[in-house]
């Protein structure tokens, strides 16, 4: 008590009172509100707890990232075209999902329907055995236009046509100047019996011959105008052929480029189409990579 006495002489006569004399409210309240507080915390601080995960979307860029790759179709790996951590490049087949074709015979294909774009021939040949699956019925339906388009172009039907067409119109219009030549000489003759007619006629008239033989020079004449008619009648016929035949001439003109036309969009629609099948064959059974990365296999 002397020591705090000492140490209050500095102060003033009011602050020594107070300072030696504190409310005892302080002292008997002041540990047990600071008791209380501590407690509090540690409540709250039981109930209130910051977690040791949290859970978050969080989105990580790289130079060239990931790729997830998903088949579309359901069904087994038939093979890995790839190694794991290889490097594969753009568009590059990883995996083929089983299914009826042979991927082998598919990719075949492919690269002869690649060269056949460039202008080259279509090998036929390489595809005999081939194992095509649901390809294999647009693949026939091309293989079909493609040789009737081949056996047009190189046989030529409508051309061979043409060619005996022509012959045969070149044969007519012999014949029909033929008959114009003998229809002139008949003419003739013809008038020469008319007159040789006349003449009996008038000798009949005058009593010299007798009536069986002016019939028998009549007759003759008759059937002189009949076969004279006859030839006219061939002669319109040959001209109605070399109508006929100059119409079918050009008939086959127009029948051969509308079949080759015909013929030829049949092939490269089906060409199109068979394009169109592969691709889809593609998107349902090969796991394509989109970019150059490494392939990493996660079983």
């Amino acid at each position: 008590m002397e020591e705090l006495n000492d140490g209050l002489k500095i102060y003033s006569e009011q602050v020594r009172d107070v300072l030696s004399d504190p409310p005892l409210a302080i002292l008997r309240w002041g540990n047990t509100l600071l008791l209380g507080f501590v407690i509090i915390l540690l409540l709250l601080s039981w109930f209130i707890k910051y977690p040791d995960i949290v859970s978050t979307e969080i989105v990580i860029t790289t130079t060239v990232p990931p790729e997830k790759l998903v088949a579309r179709t359901s069904g087994k790996i038939e093979t890995l075209l790839v190694d794991d951590k290889g490097t594969v490049q753009e568009n590059s087949p990883l995996a083929i999902i089983q299914n009826t074709a042979n991927y082998k015979d598919v990719f075949l294909l492919k690269s002869i329907i690649e060269d056949y774009s460039q202008g080259n021939k279509f090998d036929f040949e390489k595809l005999k055995d081939a194992q095509l699956g649901d390809i294999e019925s647009t693949y026939a339906l091309f293989h079909a236009a493609y040789i009737a388009n081949k056996l047009n172009s190189d046989l030529q039907p409508f051309i061979m046509e043409g060619k005996a067409q022509r012959s045969e119109n070149l044969q007519i219009r012999e014949r029909l100047s033929l008959l114009l030549q003998q229809k002139i000489i008949n003419e003739s003759e013809l008038q020469l019996q008319k007159n040789e007619v006349d003449r009996y006629e008038t000798l009949f008239n005058k009593g010299v011959i007798s009536a069986q033989d002016f019939d028998n020079k009549k007759l003759g004449y008759l059937q002189a105008q009949k076969s004279y008619k006859n030839l006219l009648n061939s002669i319109s016929q040959l001209k109605s052929s070399l109508i006929d035949n100059n119409k079918n001439s050009k008939g086959i003109i127009i029948n051969g480029t509308k079949e080759e036309v015909n013929l030829e969009s049949s092939k490269m629609q089906s060409f199109y189409q068979l394009k169109k099948v592969i691709k889809d064959w593609e998107l349902a059974y090969v796991i394509l990579c989109c970019s150059p990365k490494n392939v990493q296999l996660f079983v």
